[in-house]
Parts: C-alpha cells; sequence; structure tokens
C-alpha cells in the first residue's frame, strides 16, 4: 500500500475525483488504487484533501477548447496593453518636448521606429511560444514523468489550463521585453544617427533670403531650436541648424545653449576626437551624426557641422552644416551666399568632435 501524499498527481486527481464525483466508496477505492480505506476517511474528515475543481474531470475536447480560447484571450490582451504603452510614450515624448505639430509626428516617427523592431522580434517569439503552445501537453507529460519529485512541477501541471498558459506566455513576454530592449537599444542609437544624417541632407540648398543670416526658412531653424516661435533674428546659424536636426530627430541633449557652438563641446565626456590627438585617449570614434567644431581665427569654436560620413583610414570626411560659405572653407562668407552645404573637409580643419547621442 502506498501512502497518498507519496503518489503522483495524476493518481490523485483520479482518487479524489473517483470519490467525489463518481461515488465509489473508500473500499472501491482501496481496491482500485491500493490505499488503506481508514487513511483515506482520515484525510477526508480531516479536510486533509478536498476534491479537484470539475474542470479536470472534462473531457479532451473540451479542455482543448479552453486552451486555445484562453490562449487568443491572452494574445488579445498583449495588443491592447502595447496599444495604450504606445500611446502613452507618444504622450510623455510630447509633454516633455513640447506641445506643437512637429513634436507629435517626430515623437510618433521615432517610436514607430523602435517598435518597428520589437514587433518583428515579438514575431519571432510569438512563433515559439506558439510552437510550445501545441507541443505543451507532450512536455507536460515528460515532465511529470522525469521529475515529479520536484514540488514546483507537481503544482505546476496541477494548475488549471488557464494559469499554466498564462504562466507561460509572461515568461515569454518577459523574454520578449528584455531581448528587444537590449536588441533597440542599438538600433534606436542608429536609427538616431541615421535621421540626424538624412534630416541635415535634406535641408541642403537652403540659403540666406532677405539679409546676412536672414530667411524664413533659417527662422524656421531657429524656432524648432528654440521652440518658440522667431522672426527676423539675424545672428550666425549654425548652431540653430545642429540643434534643430537633433530635435527633429528626437534626441535631447545637455548642452547649456545650443545655438552658442562651443557649449557642445563643454562637456569633456562627449568628445570623442580632437585635434592632434590619438584614438586611444577617447571609449569611441567619431560616428555618422555627430558634432564637428571648428576654430575660427580668434582662437574660439565658432563654427559647427554634423558629421556624414568619416573615415578612420583617409584624411578626410563628409559633413553638413547650416550658415556654411561655398568656398572650401571654414569661415562664413560676407554676402549672402551662406546655406546648408554638404562639404568634403580635411581632417585638419577640424579642431574638436562630440557625440551626443549615445
Amino acid at each position: 500500500m502506498q501512502p497518498f501524499e507519496n503518489r503522483e498527481i495524476w493518481e490523485q486527481k483520479e482518487i479524489l475525483n473517483g470519490l467525489f464525483f463518481d461515488g465509489l466508496s473508500y473500499e472501491q477505492i482501496s481496491k482500485k488504487y491500493g490505499i488503506l480505506p481508514v487513511e483515506l476517511k482520515m484525510l477526508v474528515d480531516s479536510k486533509a484533501v478536498k476534491p479537484y475543481d470539475v474542470k479536470y474531470s472534462i473531457s479532451e475536447d473540451v479542455e482543448d477548447s479552453l486552451h486555445k480560447t484562453t490562449f487568443f484571450k491572452w494574445i488579445n490582451f498583449l495588443l491592447i496593453t502595447a496599444g495604450i504603452c504606445y500611446v502613452l510614450v507618444v504622450v510623455v515624448q510630447v509633454v516633455f518636448n513640447g506641445v506643437s505639430q512637429e513634436n507629435i509626428f517626430t515623437a510618433i516617427r521615432f517610436i514607430t521606429s523602435i517598435l518597428a523592431k520589437i514587433l518583428s522580434l515579438s514575431f519571432a517569439m510569438a512563433f515559439i511560444l506558439l510552437v510550445f503552445y501545441y507541443l505543451f501537453p507532450i512536455l507536460a507529460k515528460f515532465l511529470n514523468y522525469k521529475v515529479n519529485t520536484v514540488y514546483l512541477h507537481k503544482e505546476f501541471l496541477a494548475a488549471s489550463s488557464e494559469h499554466k498558459l498564462k504562466f507561460l506566455s509572461s515568461i515569454f513576454l518577459a523574454l520578449c521585453i528584455l531581448v528587444g530592449l537590449v536588441f533597440s537599444a542599438k538600433a534606436q542609437t542608429n536609427d538616431k544617427r541615421a535621421c540626424v544624417v538624412a534630416t541635415a541632407k535634406k535641408e541642403i540648398g537652403t540659403v540666406e533670403h532677405g539679409g546676412n543670416n536672414r530667411g524664413k526658412q533659417i527662422d524656421y531653424y531657429r524656432s524648432v531650436a528654440l521652440n518658440k516661435t522667431v522672426k527676423g533674428y539675424s545672428d550666425p546659424w549654425c548652431g540653430y541648424f545642429v540643434a534643430f536636426v537633433y530635435r527633429i530627430c528626437g534626441i535631447v541633449t545637455k548642452v547649456n545653449f545650443s545655438p552658442r557652438a562651443r557649449d557642445w563641446f563643454s562637456n569633456p565626456k562627449k568628445i570623442v576626437w580632437k585635434r592632434h590627438m590619438q584614438y586611444g585617449l577617447f571609449d569611441k570614434p567619431p560616428q555618422a551624426g555627430d558634432v564637428i567644431g571648428y576654430l575660427f581665427r580668434a582662437g574660439t569654436i565658432s563654427h559647427i557641422e554634423i558629421l556624414a560620413e568619416w573615415f578612420e583610414d583617409e584624411d578626410y570626411y563628409y559633413a553638413v552644416g547650416g550658415n556654411t560659405s561655398s568656398s572650401n572653407t571654414v569661415y562664413r562668407d560676407a554676402n549672402n551666399l551662406d546655406g546648408v552645404k554638404y562639404k568634403k573637409r580635411q581632417k585638419e580643419m577640424a579642431y574638436i568632435i562630440a557625440n551626443h547621442i549615445d
């Protein structure tokens, strides 16, 4: 005779269902399963055991239907949750960056690019979950056979179909989110850099109109950079242009005053390159989207551009800058020909480069 508590879960279920739902006597149970009638009676009288829920005795067809219903309910729940999270993140971005049509579109575009990558990963994880879902009955029997002495596995196998599926789905969802965050961190950075270069290049061809440092589009750069509407300013605008591009791409920096060129290089932790200094002194080499600072004759950083392409083995690079002259110098023209230009420059022309994206 084997004590009740030492029996496997499935056998305990059969004994209790036979006793409570099938109306079998203690003697019939004893003869069928080899358990002392006195022991079973004492367990029942002392309420040490109780009948399993009737759902355990339902047919396999009903059980399978319950599995599928629960599965699709859970998928529906995840989709609704993802939608709510999406809206919430967009709202938070807009609130922090200022409520304007441009910022709303920027936030939506930025979040959508991240979600697109997480979504592709989620499809892969969902496929694994689907396969696991259909293999689960086989795996459950294997676990029950191999590791029935482990209490946790007994509890898991004794749980209802809904709880099993929710537990497994939660694990896969957590893994999906974790892996998605890890992979999207670099993807997010790459998206930002691509956005910076693409946005800057779209503005190539903009030139000053109505006087030095003036123009309708240039006022727009200033307005976006300062997050307020301005008109008629005539100060140098290379810093405004870089700040405009960064804001359009949803990049938040800690630059004290972004229109002022030298402020982009006030934090030594952001510096990734400096003229006549070795790469080994810095954590990372220059990358597309970084900000390049140029020294004017007065010895002050007075012009900045956006790095478009850097070649480690070459002595030149490509950059996009606003308030840039037509000639191949970093000194602005006195006439009204300054604008947004795409330049191939020698590395000796650059003085310093900062990374405000990573």
